[in-house]
This record gives C-alpha cells, structure tokens and sequence, in this order.
C-alpha cells in the first residue's frame, strides 16, 4: 500500500477510523490520589474521590478526617468519639446499637421486664 495512513483515538474510546480499536490504560496505576482516596479510572483520564469519613478534593494530601460527633451528632443516646475515618458510641444505660437509638429490655427484681 502506498502512502500513509492516521487515525486518532477519540474520546469515546473509539478511533476515527473503522478498522482500529483503542485500548484504554489504567490511569489510576499512576494517580496522585490521597491515601484516604478512592480513584476512579475514566477514558485517558482519572478523578480521587475522599473515602466515607474524609473530606477534600481526593488530590494527594487533601482527604482530611471528619469529625463526625460535630458535623453529624450521630449518638442518639449516649456519647460520641470520634476515630480516624468515623466514630464510636458510648450508649447510656438502657440504650444499645450504633448510634444508642435502640431501648434494650430493661428487667427489674420487682418487676417484669419491660419494653420486650
């Protein structure tokens, strides 16, 4: 075949001509993400995303705890601590689960059990 032939990798994925097809490389076996990061591999492109208890833009040094007791106040009954990417509950007597939002049988010598 004489001459020359191009083509170009569209970003679609696909190439301008008919017979070629592109291959898309991993973009995130390089990426700058934050260690607290998820990155998301895109068509000669990527994006970090902050995992759930992480605030910022995802970018290396960016993804910053949050304090969930403050900006959620997620212990219903009892008292909040917060931990590197979440929290823990310390419930109130009588108060049990995640988030100290379940009453637990509360049983007395004198008394049947209540709320069972």
């Amino acid at each position: 075949v004489n001459g020359s032939a191009w083509s170009d990798c569209l970003a679609t994925g696909n190439w301008s001509e008919d017979t070629l097809q592109c291959k898309d490389i991993d973009d995130c076996s390089s990426n700058s993400c934050d260690k607290n990061a998820i990155c998301i591999d895109g068509i000669a492109t990527f994006s970090c995303d902050c995992k759930l208890g992480y605030s910022g833009n995802g970018s290396l040094g960016d993804c910053i705890d949050v304090d969930e007791c403050v900006t959620q106040q997620p212990c219903q009954n009892g008292t909040c601590h917060n931990v590197v990417g979440g929290f823990n509950c310390t419930c109130y007597q009588n108060f049990t689960g995640d988030t100290c939002a379940n009453l637990s049988s509360i049983c007395v010598r004198a008394n049947p059990c209540m709320n069972q």
